[in-house]
């Protein structure tokens, strides 16, 4: 916008300048050299020498009796002292707002009407629901999804789409996405077979991990699940703990996911936070959500206040209530 601006003031510029020197009148075109090479004007120069008058054949001269048309006088414009023409320009350029119009708010800029965004769920195996957000005027935006007290934020990409695989932690699940601007879409599916699942969550920050122990396990050792341990939540039978949300982006917010057979007993959960420079003296705080036969039988607040800073690398374990009452599994040294 300025670019154009610029060239419109340059052009205007020229243009007055040429009407100043049209007005002293000196006239393109209307001048001719004399033998000397001198310039003078067409008006004022020698006729040219020609034969006898009577001479058979001569040519006589014939004058032209029109005078050189005058054009109007053209306004000057005068700069003020001390005022450039790019200053003027940019001060019009930074000032200058483009005016809204239906287009602004009912097309992407690809050209897709705003008004096709839409949430699909659709279920996959051991209670998945899969997530595919399509919103044209959210490109490359952060977008929060919630589902039962679970909350996560990613990113869409340049078409304004996102897909994610959420652990269902409802029969009758409820999945909304929405966005700074306070618009949001919702959408809703029946997800069966949660009766053979159980599920144990947090959501929070990017600074809490969540673990999980069975049969006595101890850190690392079989029967110890993470993030970043064993486990597949597609495989039936499988104990797995899965991330959502994409810790990449501004104020990330994270849920981890704990998922096992409904007839799993002596399961121990616990959440760990590295002490950073970011969360040092700092109180951090997670939702806890447990799910048993397709209901939340468990959701509270989680309010841990971490070390002060020369605690910087440092581990932070918070016991967690879990299957049957609070943990009591001895967790190994890090």
């Amino acid at each position: 916008m300025k670019r154009r601006i610029l060239t419109v003031g340059t052009t205007f510029f020229l243009a007055a300048a040429t009407g100043h020197v049209m007005q002293n009148g000196l006239t393109f075109g209307s001048m001719t050299p004399d033998a000397t090479g001198a310039v003078t004007p067409a008006a004022e120069a020698p006729a040219p020498a020609s034969s006898a008058p009577d001479a058979p054949g001569a040519l006589v001269p014939v004058r032209a009796e029109s005078a050189i048309p005058e054009f109007p006088a053209t306004p000057v414009t005068t700069l003020s002292s001390g005022v450039l023409l790019a200053a003027r320009m940019d001060a019009i350029a930074d000032s200058y707002q483009i005016p809204a119009t239906d287009a602004d708010t009912q097309y992407s800029v690809f050209g897709i009407p705003c008004g096709a965004s839409d949430l699909s769920l659709s279920v996959g195996a051991r209670g998945l629901l899969t997530a595919r957000l399509s919103a044209p005027c959210h490109p490359s935006e952060r977008v929060i999804f919630s589902h039962a007290g679970l909350s996560f934020a990613m990113l869409t990409d340049a078409a304004g789409m996102a897909e994610v695989a959420i652990p269902a932690m409802m029969r009758d699940a409820k999945v909304e996405a929405s966005f700074a601007d306070d618009a949001s879409l919702t959408a809703e599916r029946i997800v069966p077979e949660l009766d053979k699942l159980r599920r144990f969550a947090i959501s929070g920050g990017g600074d809490l991990r969540l673990n999980a122990y069975e049969d006595g396990a101890a850190y690392g050792e079989a029967g110890y699940y993470s993030a970043a341990g064993q486990g597949d939540p597609a495989v039936p039978g499988e104990a797995s703990v899965v991330t959502l949300g994409d810790p990449e982006v501004d104020h990330p917010i994270i849920a981890q996911v704990y998922t096992a057979s409904a007839a799993a007993t002596a399961i121990g959960v616990e959440a760990e936070a590295e002490v950073t420079a970011m969360n040092c003296a700092q109180t951090v705080k997670a939702h806890v959500i447990s799910m048993a036969a397709g209901q939340i039988v468990l959701h509270e607040t989680l309010s841990q206040s971490m070390p002060a800073c020369d605690a910087v690398g440092d581990l932070v374990i918070a016991p967690l209530p879990g299957w049957d009452g609070p943990m009591t599994v001895a967790t190994a040294a890090r």
